[in-house]
């Protein structure tokens, strides 16, 4: 399928040490609207990412020293020739339909410079084990600044769901290294400034998640975090919004922290989020949190056993 807005797209993919990079691109070049061209960014890898031949004349290779995803998809974006540019983690995959599926919504939005979508998420072997943030309705509708914040934590927005205009994303300015690992979300917060942004609520993104994943990197996390609430949000937001911020940043990265074995660590930032917006799931993880990390791993496997169940009625749908 041609895009109806004619225009071209370009489609972002850095790599680092990734031993799933040749399941996203033909994620890519499987789509039934085919981009114009295909940008992988090495970021430095141990074994360098050398062009295949199956993909000869399809991808674009690219090298820098290790910066991290910041620099490597700014790099990216700033050879690509797309009028919009959509982004690819290297350890996920779309949908075959993700790109049509977008393009339609911004030919029928045209005053959207960002479209997202929603996402699956699997396991290395591809199994849905549970569902990314948000609905499932099969509706399009925009996405606020402020529904963003609020639910920045909840992976609400990734890079991997997104297409930006390019002029748009140069606007905001780019990813900036100083947030890592949570650059992503700080760069939507600008591009969410001056961009109307769009979500498809279909699941057209399978987002991967394993022991590698940066999202369980939780003590970079939470002090990113806390940078960028005390750079930019803190004026900006009313007292109980940013309650609820850094509560679910607390949460977020607790669990994080309690699934890594830092019980101690876990359970003062569980109960940090207790504090900051309370409710009845807090309580029950906090209280939890206090039997110890193995009974805690228990409770994963049960909720990770009940998400991917659910995951599974939704593909099937």
């Amino acid at each position: 399928m041609q895009k109806k807005n004619k225009q071209t797209v370009s489609v972002v993919i850095p790599t680092y040490n990734c031993p799933f990079l040749r399941e996203a691109i033909d994620s890519v070049l499987r789509q039934t609207c085919l981009p114009d061209e295909i940008i992988v960014v090495d970021d430095g890898s141990l074994t360098k990412v050398e062009p295949l031949e199956r993909y000869r004349g399809k991808v674009k290779y690219l090298y820098q020293e290790n910066t991290g995803q910041a620099g490597a998809r700014n790099l990216g974006v700033s050879n690509a020739i797309g009028d919009w540019v959509a982004f690819l983690d290297s350890d996920d995959l779309w949908n075959e339909r993700k790109l049509e599926e977008q393009f339609t919504a911004l030919f029928e939005f045209p005053d959207y410079g960002c479209v997202a979508c929603g996402a699956v998420l699997i396991n290395n072997l591809r199994e849905p084990i549970g569902l990314g943030s948000g609905n499932f309705l099969g509706k399009t509708r925009p996405l606020t600044r402020l529904e963003f914040i609020l639910n920045a934590p909840n992976a609400i927005l990734v890079p991997s769901m997104v297409v930006i205009k390019k002029e748009a994303f140069l606007k905001a300015g780019g990813f900036e290294a100083k947030f890592q690992p949570i650059e992503d979300l700080v760069f939507f917060d600008k591009l969410l400034k001056s961009t109307d942004t769009l979500i498809v609520e279909k699941p057209l993104l399978f987002r991967r998640i394993h022991g590698d994943n940066l999202t369980f990197k939780y003590l970079g996390m939470l002090k990113s975090y806390l940078l960028w609430i005390s750079e930019r949000l803190e004026r900006e937001l009313t007292v109980d919004e940013l309650s609820k911020l850094k509560a679910l940043v607390c949460e977020i990265t607790g669990l994080s922290a309690y699934y890594k074995g830092k019980d101690s660590h876990g359970r003062i930032l569980l109960k940090k989020a207790l504090k900051y917006n309370p409710n009845l799931r807090r309580l029950l993880f906090f209280s939890l949190s206090i039997l110890g990390s193995t009974f805690g791993n228990y409770l994963r496997i049960i909720k990770r056993y009940f998400s991917s169940q659910t995951a599974r009625k939704i593909l099937l749908k």
